[in-house]
């Protein structure tokens, strides 16, 4: 049965059907245009300077890209990011600037070089992220129902477009600036020198290390050590040679060759103790010893916390010691003579305190 209305009913049914069925048609185009503006890629550019030890520029931007999929990274434009590690003192230190701003940039630090690319890659999505937000324009605002018999309101002002974003050249790289600070290690150590005994004698001592951290030339650093030593005779009446000493040793400059994890170091030191020769028979003879040595030691520390040496150089011992063979019945022989000059040499390594 067929019901009319004044207003035409039937009609109106047919229209709100129409409207029932083309609605999910028209939620499904809005949804894929909203994904379509959502998928618009962030492009941004970026400078990246680091140690060999830290990840690369790759690693950096595939961080970025798990926090921000639709980032992407191109050769050159705006915004352009700056981002420079170092090593510090100790860790790394790391520095982040947008578009020649040295004055904004961020720093970063870290005791591992993985940690600050990580801190570095959460700082640069941040930023893309809010760069997108204020990029986008804003929405217009919906005109409320006129009233009824009333006149249609003006016409909205168009909405102007954002301002593009500046363009800047290509900065250079920003200087990281870091504080000098006193390190304290301690070390152990293993050599040959040619001074207490007629052959070659291995020589080991153990020591603490204060010194001035930098890549500067003039890093001072002290070193205090006590080094026992032990060589054969070749005198029959002597079965062999001691030196028990204390050593203090300074070096006043550094030559870093790449980075501060490579370096030499131009030092001098004295030794003072005890030179002794056992005896045969089951005695032992003794006197003072002092020399003064000039070596050179190249260090390479591939963590802050531990490093490497190797050193060479001469000893000039003070003390020229003599000891003889004296037997009532002969005339006294002489075992062996102290030189002048000796050489020195051996290799170490050291962890470092703080």
């Amino acid at each position: 049965m067929l019901i009319r209305t004044r207003a035409g009913g039937p009609r109106r049914d047919r229209d709100t059907q129409r409207f029932v069925r083309g609605f999910p048609v028209l939620v499904l185009v809005l949804l894929v245009a909203g994904n379509a503006l959502a998928a618009a890629p962030v492009h941004f550019s970026f400078d990246y300077s680091a140690p060999p030890e830290c990840p690369p520029a790759a690693e950096l931007v595939s961080r970025i890209h798990v926090r921000m999929p639709d980032a992407e990274r191109i050769a050159s434009g705006s915004p352009h990011a700056v981002v420079q590690i170092a090593l510090g003192d100790p860790g790394f230190d790391g520095a982040l600037a947008w578009d020649a701003d040295a004055e904004s940039a961020r720093h970063f630090k870290a005791a591992r070089c993985d940690e600050v690319v990580d801190a570095l890659a959460l700082a640069i999505t941040v930023a893309l992220a809010g760069e997108r937000a204020s990029a986008a324009p804003p929405p217009t605002p919906s005109a409320p129902p006129p009233p009824h018999n009333a006149a249609p309101p003006p016409p909205l002002p168009p909405v102007s477009p954002p301002a593009p974003l500046r363009r800047a050249s290509r900065p250079a790289l920003l200087p990281i600036r870091r504080g000098r600070r006193w390190h304290a290690a301690s070390f152990a150590s293993f050599g040959l020198t040619g001074d207490i005994a007629p052959d070659l004698a291995p020589v080991g001592s153990l020591g603490f290390e204060l010194g001035l951290g930098g890549s500067e030339v003039l890093s001072p650093s002290l070193r205090a050590s006590l080094s026992y030593a032990h060589g054969t005779a070749s005198d029959a009446t002597f079965s062999g040679f001691h030196r028990i000493a204390g050593g203090l040793e300074i070096c006043p400059l550094r030559f870093a060759a790449r980075a501060p994890a490579l370096a030499l170091e131009p030092c001098i030191g004295a030794l003072s103790g005890a030179h002794i020769g056992e005896l045969s028979s089951g005695g032992s003879a003794s006197t003072f010893w002092l020399s003064v040595d000039a070596l050179a030691r190249a260090r390479w520390a591939p963590s802050p916390r531990w490093f490497l040496a190797l050193w060479g150089g001469v000893e000039l011992p003070a003390t020229l010691n003599r000891f003889w063979v004296e037997h009532a019945a002969t005339t006294p022989r002489r075992a062996f003579l102290v030189p002048q000059v000796a050489g020195i040499a051996g290799i170490g390594a050291g962890v470092t305190i703080f």
